[in-house]
C-alpha cells in the first residue's frame, strides 16, 4: 500500500517559544523548505547552516487561486531596484498554508551579491521579508564540503594542464553568492520536513560525502553527524559515494518512510529512512535512469485517478521536461546495477506540452506551481496535476 504524506508530515502545531528574535544574516539563501505554521527553512550553503525563519504567514486559503504571473524574473528585478540580468532566482516554493509564493534570490552577482527572500501574492504583488528583526533559529551543519573542494573534472583538468606544463585556465560560473561552479554549492543542495524534522540533502568533508542530515525541529543545540549515501550510478557505471543529491521527495512505501533522490546524469534512488543512522551509511536502490546529461532540477509526489506519481522537473537535450514515474508497485522495482543505460529501470514518460520547467512545486492535492523559461522570461503559472 501507498500513502502520500504531504499534510501528516507537518503533524501537531508548533511552538515557537524556542526562536529567538533578532537580525538575521545570511551569506547565501538557496534551497528553501516550509515546516509547520508558516516556519520557513533556508538553506545558506556558503555560512554551511540552515535558518528556520517565523513568517508569521499563518491565515489558510482553503480555495487557492489560480495564477498566471508573467515575467517574475522582471518584476522581482524591479522591486530590488535593478535589471533582471543583476538578479539570480535560486528556489521557488508554496506555502502550504497561505498559497502565497516564496522565493530566495539574490541582488547583484559575483561574491558581493547579497541574498533575499521575497513573498509573491496572488496578483504577482512582491514584498521582501525583512530578516533585520524576526523570529529565528540556526543549525550549523557539521563538516559541510570544503569551500574549496573541487570536482573530479576539475581535478583532471589541472592533472592535464600541469603534465603539458601549460596555464590552466578554469571558466567558472561566479554569478551568484553561493559559490556556483564549486563543489561548495552542494552543501546544502535540497531540504524537506517530515514527522518534526528538517532533512536535509548535501555533501559533506566525510568519505561518503553524498548524505543527509536530520535535525529535529526545534532545532537541537548541536546537528548530530550526517548518513552517508552508497548508490549505483548507471550512466557512469559503478557504485558512488560523493554524487550530490540534486532533489529528492518523502514518502510512505508500504507503511515504510521512503526518500526518492534524483542525481545528476540522472539515477532515481530509493532510499530506506528507517536505515538511516547519524554517523552511518545507507545504501540506496536505484530505480530508473532519466537519461545521460540530464540533470534533475525539482521533484514533487501526488495522487491522481487513484495512482500515485513521481513529477520530475529536469534538463533533458536542449529542453527541459517534466518526466512522470509511476510509484504503485515500486517496492518491488528491480535495482539497476549494471550497463550503461540511456534510459532504463521503472520506466517513465514525458509529460507533453510543459517543456521549459525550471522550477517546480506542488500548489494543492489537484494543482502544481510552474515557473517555465519563455524566451528569457520567467512565468509563473498554475495548472492541474498531469
Amino acid at each position: 500500500m501507498f500513502s502520500l504524506t504531504a499534510v501528516s508530515a507537518f503533524g501537531a502545531p508548533l511552538d515557537l517559544q524556542g526562536l529567538m528574535s533578532g537580525k538575521v544574516t545570511l551569506k547565501s539563501a538557496g534551497k528553501l523548505a516550509f515546516g509547520p505554521d508558516g516556519v520557513l527553512f533556508v538553506g545558506d550553503s556558503v555560512d554551511g547552516k540552515v535558518v528556520a525563519l517565523d513568517t508569521g504567514d499563518r491565515a489558510e486559503v482553503k480555495s487557492a487561486p489560480v495564477l498566471d504571473i508573467r515575467g517574475i524574473n522582471h518584476k522581482i528585478a524591479a522591486a530590488l531596484g535593478t535589471t533582471q540580468d543583476r538578479i539570480l532566482i535560486d528556489d521557488v516554493i508554496v506555502n502550504p498554508i497561505s498559497k502565497k509564493i516564496y522565493i530566495s534570490a539574490s541582488r547583484g552577482r559575483g561574491p558581493d551579491a547579497v541574498p533575499v527572500i521575497l513573498r509573491m501574492d496572488s496578483t504577482g504583488k512582491l514584498t521582501e521579508l525583512s530578516l533585520d528583526k524576526i523570529n529565528y533559529s540556526v543549525a550549523v551543519l557539521p563538516n559541510p564540503i570544503a569551500a574549496d573542494a573541487k570536482t573530479e573534472r576539475d581535478v583532471a583538468a589541472a592533472t592535464v594542464a600541469k603534465k603539458a606544463q601549460q596555464p590552466l585556465y578554469v571558466k567558472v560560473n561566479t554569478s551568484a553568492p553561493n559559490d556556483r561552479g564549486t563543489l561548495r554549492q552542494y552543501a546544502i543542495s535540497d531540504m524537506a520536513y517530515h514527522n518534526g524534522a528538517l532533512y536535509v540533502a548535501g555533501l559533506s568533508n566525510e568519505e561518503f560525502s553524498s548524505s543527509f542530515r536530520v535535525i529535529p525541529f526545534p532545532f537541537p543545540d548541536k546537528v548530530q553527524e550526517e548518513t552517508g549515501v552508497l548508490m549505483y550510478h548507471s550512466s557512469h557505471g559503478r557504485f558512488e559515494t560523493n554524487s550530490p543529491i540534486r532533489t529528492f521527495v518523502i514518502t510512505n512505501l508500504e507503511n515504510q518512510p521512503t526518500i526518492f533522490a534524483a542525481y545528476t546524469c540522472s539515477p532515481v534512488v530509493k532510499i530506506p529512512m528507517t536505515q538511516m543512522k547519524p554517523g552511518g551509511a545507507v545504501r540506496g536502490v536505484t530505480v530508473t535512469e532519466l537519461g545521460g546529461g540530464s540533470t534533475p532540477l525539482d521533484m514533487i509526489v501526488y495522487r491522481k485517478a487513484a495512482k500515485n506519481y513521481i513529477l520530475i522537473a529536469s534538463t533533458r537535450s536542449v529542453f527541459n521536461a517534466i518526466q512522470r514515474l509511476p510509484l504503485d508497485g515500486m517496492d518491488r522495482a528491480v535495482e539497476l546495477t549494471s550497463g550503461f543505460p540511456d534510459a532504463g529501470g521503472v520506466p517513465f514518460e514525458v509529460v507533453p506540452g510543459l517543456e521549459g520547467v525550471v522550477q517546480m512545486d506542488k500548489y494543492d492535492a489537484n494543482n502544481i506551481l510552474l515557473v517555465s523559461d519563455v524566451n528569457g522570461s520567467l512565468d509563473l503559472r498554475t495548472i492541474p496535476t498531469p
